[in-house]
């Protein structure tokens, strides 16, 4: 129903809406956007970024649907198409399990708040290795939705007896969200070269609708403290990207790294300010296999910076979030100019 849904809105209309998103992106010094093409299909995703003709870089990842085979989701990168120098295709996102907001990401254990349920997998141990085992026979990346620490578990020893980790290692499978990565588990994750893309939104401690932490509440006390981890994922040796997994406002990349800095649920799991950055710029790079061509300043590396309003890494923390970019280069070229830079 969703796609349906997408797929009767005019091109024109989305390839605004689209425009507006990279604008304000530009804005706030983001030079690359990651999109998971959710409810539209991957050639409608393309074809509105193509018409919205986005001032910074864009790689989509397709969706897969439990409702299509592993096989048929890979159709949707064939046949090849010429696409505009700042537009790339990356790979397959699979919703492996859902969230504990719902009680559906799959837990070793019963959730507090219901017991004798553990949540569930959108996919059978069968339907997991056809997944994987197409991933590994495609050069395009896989991006895998993994909440709970049952299905990360599943996964990542299903990887091992798929494949020797070198193979994983070379094909740097993204882990989304991966708030199920428990301490137990960091050894394999390192071993077998997945990156977690993780959204400091989530780490808020937000109540449920009974007034507590939604998560504590789901979890109890001592699993919702192993639960979505940053320092001990870097610490780890775990490659770490931020994004953000939102739009609007809560999509500022300077609020998401005021949230991992903070990190108030866990303050032993926050990142300094130095990894939170090196999160969202070198981080996010590797996520997309694209560290050699940018993510950092560098000789050799693609002109993508930006000129922030203000020192991400002294400003008193409650003031971050009102960081904006005062000039924004994409590949040597300027697509975002604050009026203000000129006062300066």
């Amino acid at each position: 129903m969703d796609r349906q849904l997408t797929q009767a809105v005019p091109l024109a209309t989305s390839a605004e809406a689209l425009r507006q998103v990279a604008d304000r992106y530009a804005g706030w010094g983001v030079t690359t956007v990651h999109q998971m093409a959710h409810d539209y299909r991957l050639g409608d995703a393309l074809r509105a970024v193509e018409a919205a003709k986005p001032p910074i870089k864009w790689t989509i990842y397709g969706w897969g649907w439990p409702v299509r085979s592993p096989a048929d989701a890979w159709l949707d990168f064939a046949p090849s198409r010429q696409l505009p120098s700042n537009v790339r295709t990356g790979g397959i996102k699979w919703v492996l399990d859902a969230t504990p907001i719902e009680r559906d990401a799959l837990m070793c254990a019963d959730y507090s708040d219901r017991p004798g349920h553990r949540g569930r997998s959108n996919y059978s141990d069968q339907q997991l290795r056809a997944i994987l085992a197409q991933g590994l026979s495609r050069p395009q990346q896989l991006a895998l939705h993994v909440a709970g620490d049952g299905e990360m578990a599943r996964l990542l020893t299903t990887m091992e007896k798929l494949a020797p980790a070198g193979r994983w290692r070379a094909k740097r499978v993204r882990i989304e969200h991966g708030d199920g990565l428990t301490p137990d588990l960091l050894p394999l994750a390192k071993r077998l070269g997945v990156v977690v893309v993780q959204n400091p939104l989530h780490v808020l401690p937000d109540p449920d609708e009974t007034g507590r932490p939604w998560l504590i509440n789901r979890l109890g006390g001592e699993r919702a403290r192993n639960f979505q981890l940053l320092r001990s994922l870097v610490e780890g040796g775990i490659p770490l990207a931020l994004g953000s997994d939102a739009f609007g406002d809560v999509a500022n990349p300077f609020l998401n790294m005021m949230f991992a800095i903070k990190y108030e649920r866990n303050p032993k799991e926050a990142l300094s300010r130095e990894q939170a950055l090196s999160a969202y710029t070198a981080g996010a790079a590797f996520a997309e296999r694209e560290e050699r061509r940018t993510g950092r300043i560098a000789v050799g590396m693609a002109a993508d910076m930006a000129l922030l309003s203000q020192d991400v890494l002294t400003v008193p923390l409650a003031s971050l979030p009102a960081t904006r970019s005062l000039l924004t280069v994409v590949d040597g070229q300027i697509v975002h100019e604050d009026p203000a830079i000129e006062q300066r």
